[in-house]
């Protein structure tokens, strides 16, 4: 990409990146190496790697761009770093160990006949529940920044405030399935607990302190930052859940995988759309308005988390 001076192919080598859906890989990879009371915590440490990762990457191209020198040789570096890890990463890689693979509950569908993700009714739910996750975080990613800039912060504290988002992740992500796991543990069925420790201490968290950010952020800069964690809590907790699910109700990694892959297909789009609409609702009708629907989208997610173990029943005496 650094060698291309050519705008298109720049977009076109960007395309085939984002291809690389690590998340997808490795959520339904590790899900299937463990057993369903560590399948929770499995899920939340692998989700909970990405918001890790966007904010190592981002000390760790700091600090290849001063060695470098420049921008294309901080991308050279960068790549070499990303290729040594791909290759320790096919030299580790396993296949799941059989005994991992059982019945998760009464929730789960028989391997026999053909599969097809996009005619599991239970699956579009979970794939609803990642587009209102996707929702609310990408679209408070977005508009966190201006909205502190339009009450005279500066970039730096922006900057600190996004962190905050971000990095809160990096607990909230893993205690979400630990909890869900431990739930399992003490006789729980375990598509309840998924779903319900997605729903209240992840969505409801995330809607409630969404709605009441811009009112409690005037209040000073470190009740900002505390809301702007509050608010990064509740979303990536839910990715413990929506990474396990699939495994949990399948017997088959094959058909996880293909399920998986149909979640992250319809909701990572809640991403791409929500900072156009956010934006757009921002200017027309002010800052208040905009992190409502933000909440909103978690509210929905929330909903939706309470209703999967119904549908999760339903889908297996059909």
């Amino acid at each position: 990409m650094p060698l291309l001076g050519h705008y298109s192919l720049i977009l076109l080598l960007r395309f085939l990146q984002g291809w690389g859906v690590v998340w997808f890989v490795t959520t339904s990879m590790t899900t299937a190496w463990f057993p369903l009371e560590q399948r929770g915590m499995a899920s939340g440490i692998v989700s909970g790697a990405i918001p890790f990762g966007i904010g190592f990457g981002g000390l760790l191209t700091g600090w290849l761009l001063d060695v470098a020198g420049t921008w294309q040789k901080t991308f050279i570096e960068f790549g070499v770093v990303v290729t040594m890890i791909a290759v320790v990463w096919v030299l580790l890689a396993r296949n799941p160990a059989e005994a991992t693979l059982q019945p998760s509950s009464d929730a789960a569908i028989s391997p026999s006949g053909p599969f097809s993700p996009f005619r599991s009714l239970v699956g579009w739910l979970v794939a609803l529940c990642l587009f209102a996750n996707a929702w609310q975080l990408i679209g408070l990613n977005t508009v966190l920044p201006s909205y502190m800039y339009s009450l005279g912060y500066s970039p730096p504290q922006a900057g600190a405030a996004v962190l905050a988002v971000g990095l809160i992740g990096v607990v909230s992500t893993p205690l979400g399935g630990v909890i869900s796991d431990r739930l399992i543990l003490r006789g729980v069925d375990p598509v309840k607990a998924r779903a319900y420790v997605m729903a209240i201490p992840g969505f409801l968290v995330a809607a409630i302190t969404t709605v009441f950010f811009p009112v409690l952020a005037r209040s000073g800069y470190e009740t900002l930052l505390l809301m702007a964690a509050l608010a990064g809590w509740g979303v990536p907790l839910t990715n413990a859940s929506i990474g396990a699910l699939p495994t949990d109700m399948l017997e088959s990694p094959d058909r996880a995988g293909k399920l998986f892959g149909l979640i992250i297909l319809v909701g990572i789009s809640g991403g791409v759309i929500a900072p156009y609409v956010i934006a757009a609702i921002s200017a027309a009708a002010g800052w208040t308005v905009a992190f409502a629907v933000l909440a909103i989208g978690a509210l929905v997610g929330m909903f939706i988390g309470l209703i999967i173990p119904r549908f999760a029943q339903i889908m297996t005496r059909g």
